[in-house]
C-alpha cells in the first residue's frame, strides 16, 4: 500500500521514530542495509531509497558509503520548500542529484557529480532531493518538468 504525497512527512516521522528505536534497540541492526525506505518508480525503474530527514542523516547523506548499488539511493526529505544545496563533501563516487518539487515533479537534474567537485555546491529551490548513482537519472529518463512516483511502505 501507497501513501499519498500529503501523508508522506508524517510517515516519515514515524519511519525515523521507528528506525531510530529499532537501532538503539539493536545494535547489530544498523549493520544490515535496509532494502529501502521508499521506492522511486521512474518508468520501468525502480530505486530502493533510503531516507535522510534529520539534519544529522542529511548532512551525512551517502559519505558513508564506499559504493551505491545501482537501484540504491537516497531521498532527502524536507518540510516545505526552500533552496536545498548539495555537496560532494566526503563522497567517493559520482552521483546524479535530482531536485522535486512538492507535487514530485522534477525542477532540476544535476548529473554525474564528481566527488571531486567539493567544495562546489549545487542549489536549486524545491521540496525533496534524490540522490542515485552517475548516469542512473538518464538511463531511467529522469528529466526536468517530469513527475516521478515516490512510494513510502505503510505504517
Amino acid at each position: 500500500m501507497s501513501l499519498s504525497r500529503g501523508t508522506v512527512a508524517l510517515a516519515v516521522l514515524a519511519s525515523a521514530t521507528t528506525l531510530l528505536l529499532t537501532v538503539a534497540a539493536s545494535p547489530s541492526s544498523a549493520t544490515s542495509a535496509p532494502r529501502g525506505d521508499a521506492v522511486l518508480i521512474a518508468g520501468s525503474h525502480r530505486y530502493y531509497l533510503q531516507l535522510a530527514v534529520t539534519p544529522a542523516q542529511q548532512e551525512l547523506g551517502l559519505g558513508d558509503r564506499v559504493k551505491l548499488p545501482l537501484d540504491n539511493g537516497m531521498l532527502f526529505v524536507y518540510h516545505s520548500s526552500g533552496t536545498r544545496c548539495f555537496w560532494m563533501k566526503g563522497m567517493r563516487f559520482a552521483l546524479d542529484m535530482i531536485w522535486l518539487s512538492q507535487t514530485d515533479e522534477v525542477v532540476s537534474v544535476q548529473p554525474d557529480v564528481s566527488p571531486n567537485s567539493y567544495p562546489s555546491a549545487y542549489c536549486t529551490l524545491a521540496q525533496d532531493v534524490i540522490e542515485v548513482g552517475a548516469g542512473q537519472a538518464h538511463f531511467a529518463g529522469i528529466v526536468v518538468d517530469r513527475v516521478v512516483k515516490l512510494e513510502m511502505p505503510a505504517s
